[in-house]
C-alpha cells in the first residue's frame, strides 16, 4: 500500500545518525528533530522498542504535531504513546485515525484482562489488533482493508495502484515529487 514509489520517508533516531540518501530518506535527523518530522508526515509508524527513553515520547504535543489528517500506526509497545493522549486525540479527531497493535495491558494467564481503561474500542478512527502473530490471508486482507479505510483511500485499492495527495509540509523542505511523507521511528533509540 504506502511504499517507496509513492511516499517520501524520514527517519527520527535518537543520535540522528542514519546516512538518509544511503536508505533512501527524505532527510533523517535526530530525535531533537521529532516535531519537525511529524509535521511534515502524514503517516507515524512506530517500531521503536519500550525503553526508559522511549516510554511516553509520543504525547499530546506529538500528536497534534501530526495534525489532523495523520496517521498512527503502533506496532512497538503501548507506553511508546501516551495512552490518555492518543484516546483524546483520536476522540476529538485530533489525528485522523490509527492502527494498533499494541497495548497498555495484557491479560493474566487465563486469557481475563483489557488491553486499556479507555473505551478505544468505541471509537470509529482506529484498527485495533489483539498483538497476536497469526496471520492468514483472509485475516491480512481484511485488516489491509480496515486500514484502508481509516486512512481514507478508495475502496478496491490492495492489488492495484494506490495515487496519494500529500499535505503541504509548512516548513521550507517539501517534498520534491509531491509524496505523502512517512515517519518510522524504528531505529530511535539507535
Amino acid at each position: 500500500m504506502w511504499s517507496p514509489q509513492i511516499c517520501d520517508h524520514l527517519a527520527v533516531t535518537r543520535t540522528g545518525s542514519v546516512d538518509a540518501k544511503a536508505h533512501g530518506l527524505r532527510w533523517a535527523g535526530s530525535d531533537e528533530d521529532l516535531l519537525r518530522a511529524l509535521i511534515e508526515s502524514d503517516v507515524l509508524v512506530i517500531s521503536t522498542p519500550l525503553t526508559p527513553e522511549t516510554a511516553g515520547i509520543i504525547g499530546a504535543a506529538q500528536l497534534d504535531a501530526l495534525g489532523p489528517e495523520g496517521l498512527l500506526v503502533n506496532v512497538a509497545r503501548g507506553p511508546v504513546v501516551q495512552e490518555e493522549a492518543l484516546y483524546s486525540a483520536l476522540k476529538h479527531h485530533g489525528i485522523a485515525g490509527a492502527a494498533v497493535d499494541v497495548w497498555y495491558g495484557y491479560p493474566e494467564p487465563g486469557g481475563i484482562g483489557k488491553s486499556s481503561t479507555l473505551p478505544f474500542e468505541s471509537l470509529d478512527n482506529v484498527f485495533i489488533t489483539p498483538h497476536s502473530s497469526a496471520i492468514t490471508e483472509e485475516t491480512f486482507r481484511g485488516r489491509s482493508q480496515k486500514i484502508i479505510e481509516v486512512a481514507g483511500l478508495p475502496s478496491g485499492v490492495i492489488g492495484s495502484p494506490v495515487t496519494c495527495s500529500a499535505r503541504p509540509a509548512p516548513s521550507a523542505e517539501t517534498s520534491s515529487a509531491g509524496n505523502p511523507i512517512l515517519l518510522d521511528l524504528q531505529q530511535l533509540v539507535l
